[in-house]
């Protein structure tokens, strides 16, 4: 039975007494002993039950900076030169939620329960996991405490950076853990054994090719080594496709689309999903419908990623960068009318008609990715993909590429599903690497750092992951893991119009937006857009051109800091200077 997050939830957070703490330098207040409380499986479920808020929220995925969707708000401040300020505190830099789980691990043992203590020890463990992983992500060499530290405790409070390989070591411990004595199923909203190796192969692969391709510089000086990271990613991934409990979804006559829609978390593909209950409402459902400014839209540089139908290149046709979006989105991978508003999709999942007229975005790109339809726009309450199984053949794939050792059996088993959903062609090792694409290698749309004899079907599993995983919080991560951060100074574009005029966006016959640079185009149920102020164009003078998403703002992405986030200067400070501060900053 699917258990809503705020049920399971809610018990535990009456334990905020005993375990409460903003950080790691405050005990426990609470009139609960602990050696009397965490004496039975209840206690402990009860206890474990609170680390489940660590769970990511439909505001973090829709809010991650991105090369590939983009909003002008200025809040995003990867998007601006010098807007990336030093924090005195904060900035991400807290172990509260650390304490709490370590707190728990060193009180556990009073129950007596063997079996009860190793699985909530389990959960405890892999959600320790869970926050080393993102500090790593964000800070690189950060303390590694594996116990609550009291406030008398100078030394431990002041603590320098562990390095990273301790800590990444450290946490593939705590999975390994996790993997061993969680169930081997569950609901899907609880942890098991596969969510464990799912996510192990996740962290597997972001260190492996980080360590990789930030071989030798600053945020990587020892060259650690990485090779077996990305056969551990690869194992780890594999062990989960050869357990055979989940499938690529084909639900539906839009499979893509109706997966991310759907009110409850298709088990058989997301591994492990965030419940919404149909009671909690997201703002996701929000996002594309007019009103208001800083719509999130697709860029040019995901729009032209995505194949022909047949599993050509839509890079390679003449003139395909002065198409407009009619043309542009003809026969194409069904994934990109499934993710991106425009000709082809029909329907919203509540059943009613699409409008283009009512959708917006920077880029005239709407995503209809997460969107349920005009009418649930604030009341969205469908589960939230965390781990979804296409991730995890994705990692696979790309392990074994990093690796130079993958097979065209490999990517038959990987690949193969994910492009089977919407009757895609899968991919050719030797046509791949024969002949890359040079889209992908080109200097503006293209990845800078790729070579070696897999360079074709490694740029082509990059294009994958990128269309098959967008907007579920993973593009950030990615660019910084295969350094190339310079892609978030790339202007920022999105469709080709050729002039002023009306123009039939969705291709139902009717035109639904229109764009003036003098006098306004009257179209009925369109408020035209003057360009110059309401729209930009790159050929603004010439009223025509790419619009512009983010206009007016330099983009800046510094080669030698950007890598990594950060510390405050406070705690810097406190720790005598024991704590130092990140490259560049």
């Amino acid at each position: 039975m699917k258990i809503h997050n705020t049920t399971y939830i809610a018990g535990a957070l009456a334990l905020t007494g005993l375990m409460a703490s903003c950080d790691l330098d405050m005990m426990p207040e609470s009139s609960l002993s602990p050696d009397t409380y965490f004496t039975k499986a209840a206690d402990l479920e009860l206890a474990t039950n609170r680390f489940y808020l660590l769970e990511p929220e439909y505001s973090t995925i829709d809010n991650e900076p991105s090369d590939l969707a983009v909003d002008k708000s200025a809040s995003n401040s990867l998007y601006y030169s010098n807007m990336r300020p030093v924090p005195g505190s904060g900035g991400g830099w807290s172990w509260g939620d650390l304490r709490h789980i370590n707190y728990y691990l060193q009180n556990s043992g009073n129950c007596k329960d063997e079996a009860a203590r190793a699985q909530y020890d389990a959960v405890a463990r892999f959600w320790r996991a869970w926050f080393y992983f993102e500090k790593v992500k964000r800070y690189g060499d950060v303390p590694w405490h594996n116990e609550p530290i009291a406030s008398s405790d100078t030394e431990l409070l002041n603590k320098a950076r562990d390095s990273r390989a301790l800590v990444v070591d450290s946490i593939l411990a705590d999975l390994d853990f996790a993997a061993e004595f969680l169930p081997a199923t569950s609901d899907g909203f609880h942890l098991n054994a596969s969510i464990a190796k799912a996510f192990r192969s996740r962290v597997c692969l972001f260190e492996g090719t980080f360590r990789k391709y930030h071989a030798g510089d600053a945020f990587n000086p020892e060259n650690l080594p990485w090779r077996a990271l990305l056969e551990e990613a690869a194992d780890a991934a594999l062990d989960v496709i050869e357990s055979k409990r989940y499938s690529i979804s084909k639900n539906g006559t839009t499979p893509y689309y109706s997966l991310f829609v759907a009110e409850t978390a298709d088990s058989r593909e997301y591994i492990f999903a965030r419940s919404y209950g149909g009671t909690i409402t997201s703002d996701v459902n929000a996002m594309p419908f007019s009103g208001g400014g800083n719509k999130t839209g697709a860029t040019k540089a995901l729009v032209a990623s995505y194949l022909m139908s047949d599993g050509s290149r839509f890079t390679d046709k003449e003139g395909w960068e002065t198409m407009e979006i009619p043309q542009e989105f003809k026969n194409r991978d069904p994934r990109l009318t499934q993710t991106i508003a425009g000709p082809g999709f029909k329907t919203w999942d509540t059943g009613e008609k699409f409008d283009y007229k009512v959708v917006y975005s920077e880029t005239c790109y709407p995503f209809v990715k997460h969107v349920q339809g005009p009418a649930n726009q604030k009341s969205a309450t469908q589960d939230m993909p965390i781990i979804r199984y296409a991730e995890v053949l994705l990692n696979y794939a790309e392990a074994k590429a990093e690796l130079e050792t993958l097979t065209q059996d490999d990517l038959d088993i990987s690949i193969e599903p994910i492009r089977k959903r919407v009757g895609m062609p899968g991919i050719d090792l030797a046509e791949a690497n024969a002949n890359p694409d040079p889209f992908l290698c080109s200097e503006e749309y293209g990845y800078r750092n790729v070579s070696g004899s897999n360079k074709g079907v490694i740029l082509e599993i990059r294009r994958e992951r990128s269309i098959e995983l967008v907007k579920e919080g993973f593009r950030w991560a990615d660019l910084m893991r295969w350094r190339e951060g310079q892609r978030m100074t790339r202007e920022f574009t999105g469709a080709y119009f050729s002039g002023p005029g009306a123009y039939d966006l969705d291709g139902d016959g009717k035109k639904d937006f229109a764009i003036y640079k003098d006098r306004p185009i009257r179209v009925s149920g369109v408020t035209p857009k003057k360009i110059g102020t309401d729209i930009y164009l790159t050929d603004g003078d010439n009223a025509c051109g790419y619009v512009l998403g983010v206009y007016g703002v330099t983009h800046a992405f510094n080669e030698d800091r950007d890598y990594l986030f950060p510390l405050p200067t406070d705690d810097i400070q406190l720790s005598g200077g024991k704590l130092t501060q990140n490259p560049g900053w």
